[in-house]
């Protein structure tokens, strides 16, 4: 966070939010996360009840059923 605090400095310093932005919802919606879990549910059993109750990337308190 501090590095990207310190980008914005600059004048052009703006034009560095798009990349976490797009970088994050990648992850977290596209290709990193929704795939290793399709991939760890057909390999592990119960591994998808697990993802069902579980938060992604906060520590949350597990869900109900």
């Amino acid at each position: 966070m501090d590095l990207f605090l310190i980008a914005l400095d600059p004048p052009w310093g703006l034009l560095t939010i798009p990349a976490p932005l797009l970088m994050t919802w990648l992850l977290t919606a596209k290709t990193g996360k929704p795939m290793l879990e399709a991939q760890l549910a057909e390999r592990r059993p119960g591994c998808a009840d697990y993802v069902a109750r579980t938060s992604g990337f906060l520590p949350w308190p597990p869900r109900g059923k």
